[in-house]
Formats: structure tokens, C-alpha cells, sequence
């Protein structure tokens, strides 16, 4: 659930990209006993219908984001296919970036190697993307330098 957290927070200083792992992006799905049976506020605002979890998708992300999927595990009490804690269907109907598929449950995902490789992907992309961003904006203010004093 840190994942939505993090698509909340996209806009303070020093967010340069976000990886969401595991995350019901669109809400949680419980069935209506646990939903009745459920006593934590934070679970209340992580159900699909609540007004937090609508709020994210009626926003603009223009940063760097991905999306690890866990696409194994099982939980009776859970109706839809799900990884032991949040359905497939969460996880895979709403993004606003790339969806990596990983064959875990919800647990397993953070140490499964293809996670690891995934995410060091995605930085290492980063990393040069920056790098480019630096040397074209050093570029540009040399060349604002020389024809300023022509």
C-alpha cells in the first residue's frame, strides 16, 4: 500500500520517479464481511470507492513511474484471483506507467531476483537520463554564452 502512498506524494521536492510494488492501484476488493469486520481507518481508505483511491487516478503524473505486479499466491476469502493480499485486478486495471509481471505472492515479490533486476533497471535508466538532461542543459548555456558575445 506504500505505492499508493507514493503516487500521493509525486509532487513534493525530490520525488524523481516512483516504483510501486505489489500495490492495489485500484483499491481494495474485500468481500463485504471482511469489509464490515474491518475496524483499521486505513484499510477504509485504501477500498476502491473511497475518495483517496478515486483521487489518484484523476491525477496528471509526468514523472518516471513502473509497476511490479505479483501474479502468484491465494487467499479464500479474497473472491477475485490474488496474490494472497491484493486482487489481480487491482494491481493490473489502472497504471499511469510500465507493468512488470513477477511470478510471486505479495511477500515474495521483495525478494524474488526479477524484482531486483527490474528496479535496477529502471534507476540504471534513470541515471542516464539525468546524465543526458545535465549535459544538454550545460550545452545550452554555452552556446547562450557565445552568442551573447557576438
Amino acid at each position: 500500500m506504500g505505492g499508493l502512498l507514493a503516487l500521493a506524494l509525486k509532487d513534493l521536492p525530490g520525488v524523481q520517479s516512483i516504483s510501486t510494488i505489489a500495490t492495489p492501484l485500484c483499491g481494495l476488493e474485500y468481500n463485504f464481511l471482511l469489509y464490515w469486520l474491518n475496524t483499521s481507518a486505513l484499510v477504509s481508505d485504501l477500498y476502491h470507492f473511497h475518495p483517496f483511491v478515486r483521487n489518484l487516478h484523476n491525477q496528471t503524473y509526468d514523472l518516471p513511474i513502473q509497476h511490479l505486479i505479483s501474479t502468484r499466491g491465494h487467499n479464500p476469502l479474497i473472491w477475485q484471483p490474488n496474490d494472497g493480499v491484493v486482487t489481480l485486478a487491482s494491481q493490473n486495471n489502472w497504471h499511469v506507467g510500465a507493468q512488470h509481471l513477477i511470478a510471486s505472492n505479495h511477500a515474495e515479490i521483495m525478494i524474488n531476483p526479477q524484482t531486483a533486476r527490474v528496479l535496477k533497471q529502471f534507476w540504471h535508466n534513470l541515471s542516464l537520463t539525468q546524465q543526458k538532461k545535465h549535459v544538454d542543459c550545460v550545452g545550452f548555456k554555452e552556446n547562450s554564452n557565445v552568442d551573447q558575445q557576438d
